[in-house]
Protein backbone atom coordinates (compact mmCIF):
# COMPACT_ATOMS: atom_id res chain seq x y z
CA UNK A 1 0.00 0.00 0.00
CA UNK A 2 0.95 3.67 -0.56
CA UNK A 3 1.65 5.53 2.21
CA UNK A 4 -1.07 8.08 1.07
CA UNK A 5 -3.56 4.86 1.17
CA UNK A 6 -2.09 3.97 4.49
CA UNK A 7 -2.42 7.28 6.03
CA UNK A 8 -6.37 7.40 4.52
CA UNK A 9 -7.25 3.81 6.47
CA UNK A 10 -5.67 5.30 9.47
CA UNK A 11 -7.30 8.03 9.92
CA UNK A 12 -10.98 7.81 10.12
CA UNK A 13 -13.83 9.38 7.54
CA UNK A 14 -15.14 12.76 8.02
CA UNK A 15 -18.90 10.87 8.43
CA UNK A 16 -16.88 9.12 11.81
CA UNK A 17 -15.83 11.89 12.73
CA UNK A 18 -18.81 13.46 12.84
CA UNK A 19 -20.49 10.67 14.94
CA UNK A 20 -17.55 10.69 17.28
CA UNK A 21 -18.50 14.30 17.59
CA UNK A 22 -22.48 13.79 17.72
CA UNK A 23 -21.77 11.27 20.44
CA UNK A 24 -19.77 13.49 22.33
CA UNK A 25 -22.10 16.21 21.72
CA UNK A 26 -25.29 14.14 22.66
CA UNK A 27 -22.97 13.26 26.04
CA UNK A 28 -22.51 16.64 26.85
CA UNK A 29 -26.42 17.73 26.43
CA UNK A 30 -27.48 15.01 28.23
CA UNK A 31 -25.36 15.84 31.03
CA UNK A 32 -26.30 20.21 30.46
CA UNK A 33 -30.00 18.59 30.45
CA UNK A 34 -29.88 16.69 33.46
CA UNK A 35 -28.54 19.51 35.42
CA UNK A 36 -31.30 22.09 34.00
CA UNK A 37 -33.49 19.38 35.01
CA UNK A 38 -31.97 19.64 38.75
CA UNK A 39 -32.08 23.07 38.58
CA UNK A 40 -35.85 23.04 37.53
CA UNK A 41 -36.84 20.95 40.33
CA UNK A 42 -35.00 23.39 42.77
CA UNK A 43 -36.94 26.08 41.47
CA UNK A 44 -40.43 24.45 41.36
CA UNK A 45 -39.70 23.23 45.29
CA UNK A 46 -39.06 26.95 45.99
CA UNK A 47 -42.21 27.96 44.40
CA UNK A 48 -44.23 25.39 46.08
CA UNK A 49 -43.18 26.86 49.46
CA UNK A 50 -44.50 30.31 48.17
CA UNK A 51 -47.56 29.20 47.45
CA UNK A 52 -48.10 27.10 50.73
CA UNK A 53 -46.16 29.09 53.25
CA UNK A 54 -44.64 32.31 51.70
CA UNK A 55 -47.24 33.73 50.43
CA UNK A 56 -50.01 34.34 53.31
CA UNK A 57 -52.19 37.16 51.70
CA UNK A 58 -55.38 36.13 49.21
CA UNK A 59 -54.36 38.80 46.93
CA UNK A 60 -50.46 38.40 46.75
CA UNK A 61 -51.41 34.32 46.68
CA UNK A 62 -53.90 35.39 43.74
CA UNK A 63 -51.20 37.35 42.07
CA UNK A 64 -48.72 34.92 42.23
CA UNK A 65 -50.68 32.27 40.93
CA UNK A 66 -52.29 34.92 37.69
CA UNK A 67 -47.78 35.40 37.56
CA UNK A 68 -47.54 31.49 36.96
CA UNK A 69 -50.30 31.29 34.84
CA UNK A 70 -48.96 33.95 32.38
CA UNK A 71 -45.80 32.62 32.35
CA UNK A 72 -47.28 28.84 31.62
CA UNK A 73 -46.18 27.46 34.41
CA UNK A 74 -49.42 26.77 36.71
CA UNK A 75 -49.70 23.02 35.33
CA UNK A 76 -46.74 22.21 37.11
CA UNK A 77 -48.69 23.41 40.57
CA UNK A 78 -52.24 22.54 40.09
CA UNK A 79 -52.70 20.87 43.35
CA UNK A 80 -50.96 23.87 45.64
CA UNK A 81 -53.17 26.56 43.55
CA UNK A 82 -56.21 24.30 43.86
CA UNK A 83 -55.86 23.84 47.68
CA UNK A 84 -54.90 27.97 47.50
CA UNK A 85 -58.05 28.91 45.77
CA UNK A 86 -60.07 26.58 48.16
CA UNK A 87 -59.03 28.55 50.99
CA UNK A 88 -59.17 31.56 49.63
CA UNK A 89 -62.86 30.82 48.71
CA UNK A 90 -62.76 29.47 52.89
CA UNK A 91 -61.87 33.03 53.96
CA UNK A 92 -64.56 34.62 51.77
CA UNK A 93 -67.50 32.62 52.91
CA UNK A 94 -66.82 32.52 56.11
CA UNK A 95 -65.68 36.21 56.12
CA UNK A 96 -69.59 36.65 54.98
CA UNK A 97 -70.71 34.88 56.78
CA UNK A 98 -69.46 36.46 59.79
CA UNK A 99 -71.22 39.71 58.76
CA UNK A 100 -74.32 38.62 57.70
CA UNK A 101 -74.73 37.09 61.37
CA UNK A 102 -73.27 40.23 62.60
CA UNK A 103 -76.18 42.22 60.53
CA UNK A 104 -78.82 39.30 61.79
CA UNK A 105 -77.67 39.51 65.40
CA UNK A 106 -77.47 43.85 65.38
CA UNK A 107 -80.86 44.12 63.07
CA UNK A 108 -82.76 44.85 65.85
CA UNK A 109 -81.48 47.54 67.43
CA UNK A 110 -81.15 49.67 64.01
CA UNK A 111 -85.19 48.90 63.59
CA UNK A 112 -85.75 50.19 67.38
Amino acid sequence: MSSARLQQKEQPSESVQCLVSAKLDSSTIRVQGKEYKRQAEKLKGKVEIMIKYDVTKPLDQSELIDNLQRFGLAYHFEPEIRNTYCTIYTIIIVHSECVSIYLLCHAHVVKV
